[in-house]
């Protein structure tokens, strides 16, 4: 990669290795970064930038996606990746809109606009597996623990059982 060979790689390893305390879902994800250039030379160059731990890779992470934009993130990135979090498999997108939009919480949301969410702006922490649909689940148990202390995934918990009870017939 340009530039990175003026790094001083003993350096680097050293200072990645003391950041990702010890943690391989650390390593993964931030080598994961850097080659795919989400983390910058700059970032890789200067320790104090990195974050420590693998929680502070996330609180990062999470940082960077949540839109300034309230609506989107309570109404598309929030719930979607909180939905897939809850699911206790592998789940299409589709069943992902159908949760969120069955649950009536939230404005409708079309199938391809929870892919392109998990495919662009998640695919870092959602592990797709190939089929017809594709599905999605978590990459990582590490993740829900860190949502869990987020967000209430109870009340998405909630809004899942209360979408998926519509579909009984009562009577």
């Amino acid at each position: 990669m340009p530039g990175y060979d003026k790094l001083d790689k003993t350096a680097f390893t050293d200072t990645l290795w003391a950041k990702s305390e010890g943690n391989f879902m650390y390593l993964h994800v931030v080598l994961d970064a850097v080659l795919k250039k989400q983390i910058g030379l700059s970032d890789v160059a200067n320790p104090d930038i990195l974050p420590s731990g693998l929680m502070g890779y996330y609180e990062r992470h999470w940082q960077l996606m949540h839109s300034p934009d309230r609506a989107k993130r309570r109404g598309l990135q929030e719930p979607v990746i909180c939905f897939l979090a809850l699911a206790k498999k592998a789940v299409p997108a589709e069943v992902i809109s159908e949760w969120m939009n069955d649950s009536h919480h939230f404005e409708r949301v079309d199938t391809r606009d929870v892919e392109d969410l998990l495919d662009d702006e998640w695919a870092q922490f959602v592990h797709k597996e190939p089929g017809t649909p594709d599905s999605y689940r978590l990459y990582h148990r590490s993740f829900l623990e860190f949502l869990e202390k987020k967000v209430p995934l109870n009340r998405y918990g909630a809004m899942m059982a209360a979408a998926m009870g519509d579909k009984i017939d009562w009577e």
